[in-house]
């Protein structure tokens, strides 16, 4: 199957209901590097799940290759389960929902783009920093759980951290628009 399959938006309505009441901020708002902010919109956010849960189904996962430390290379293919090794708190999940995934969300110059299979295997499509963070329902339906980037790290060898948009995390109230209370994570 090929990528432009899967980037049909033909479950949109069910996506929609599915997530109605959830994080309801139009936009989302994440640093980084504790200066530059990178937003992006709800449902640039909700497209990016039905089509990760979409590859996900149809088996049209993206791999991309990579070096360790140790110059071995290795291979990672989206969508995959996040492991949350950050110990992230998300605001809305619970382990009865399921495992959570992660995909790539990618806004450049204010384009979106779809992460995907490329039509050149030797050159597959960079992930870049940012990851939508979902589960998926008995329904085959995305469930927005948060959205997180890669901390930056100069010269960094090997994947760097997680940090989560603070409009995700369990401590977040939206009235003050800030994590309440004392949270590492």
């Amino acid at each position: 199957m090929q990528s432009s399959s899967i980037l049909t938006n033909l479950r949109k309505g069910e996506f929609d209901t599915a997530n109605a009441g959830r994080f309801t901020d139009s936009e989302y708002s994440i640093k980084l590097d504790n200066e530059t902010a990178k937003e992006f919109g709800r449902d640039h956010v909700l497209e990016v799940i039905e089509h990760a849960v979409n590859a996900g189904i149809h088996g049209v996962k993206s791999s991309r290759e990579y070096k360790d430390v140790n110059n071995k290379t290795f291979n990672v293919s989206y969508p995959h389960v996040f492991h949350n090794i950050e110990g992230l708190r998300f605001k809305l999940y619970k382990a009865e929902d399921g495992p959570l995934y992660e995909y790539p969300i990618i806004k450049i110059a204010g384009n979106k783009l779809s992460f995907g299979p490329t039509d050149n295997p030797q050159k597959p499509m960079d992930p870049l920093e940012y990851r939508v963070v979902y589960t998926i329902n008995a329904a085959n339906v995305g469930i927005l759980q948060g959205l997180i980037g890669h901390k930056y790290i100069a010269k960094k060898k090997t994947s760097s951290p997680f940090l989560m948009c603070p409009q995700f995390h369990a401590q977040w109230d939206p009235a003050k628009k800030r994590i309440v209370g004392k949270s590492n994570v």
